[in-house]
């Protein structure tokens, strides 16, 4: 089934706002631009399937943000991560207290349950966020932010520590 130029969606109308939503996805004139385009070539594409799409406008804002995250995704640089038998133990040189805390600190992430001790390490220990832990995991992103709460929450348990603040906070 064929479109015709009535069924077609009025792409006049729909470009002003997805070049708004550009923008706003990218900060940058140029690159909004270009995922305009990639928008337009990729909602072209799907054009001739027969299925006849009911809210054009916000199918292309799909497409559009879809695309954006695939960006993103690509030109994000992997986290560094190292094995933890890989770490060098606190240098000799190191104080007293400093070489006390950070064994409290394994120990205390020792302690915690395999669920909150896995959230735990991959952020921050290995860098990673909490949408790349959530999707490693696969799990809920509110899943992740409770299970790091109650990490936190844990090891100051564990550690005596009165307020949490400033304990791994985010990145």
């Amino acid at each position: 089934m064929e479109q015709t130029t009535q069924d077609r969606p009025d792409f006049d109308q729909i470009n002003p706002a997805l070049k708004r939503y550009a923008l706003r996805l990218t900060h940058d004139e140029a690159r909004a631009e270009d995922l305009v385009q990639d928008t337009y070539i990729s909602m072209l594409a799907r054009e001739k399937s027969a299925v006849r799409i009911e809210k054009p406008g916000r199918y292309m804002m799909s497409i559009m943000h879809n695309l954006f995250i695939d960006e993103v995704r690509r030109t994000k640089p992997e986290p560094r991560s190292v094995p933890l038998d890989d770490i060098e133990p606190v240098s000799q040189d190191a104080s007293p207290a400093l070489k006390l805390t950070c064994q409290e600190t394994v120990k205390a992430m020792d302690s915690l349950s395999d669920d909150l001790r896995e959230v735990l390490h991959r952020h921050a220990c290995q860098g990673q966020s909490y949408g790349d832990i959530a999707e490693a995991l696969d799990i809920p992103m509110g899943t992740v932010m409770s299970r790091m709460a109650r990490a936190r929450a844990a090891l100051c348990q564990v550690m005596g520590l009165k307020n949490g603040a400033g304990l791994l906070e985010d990145r």
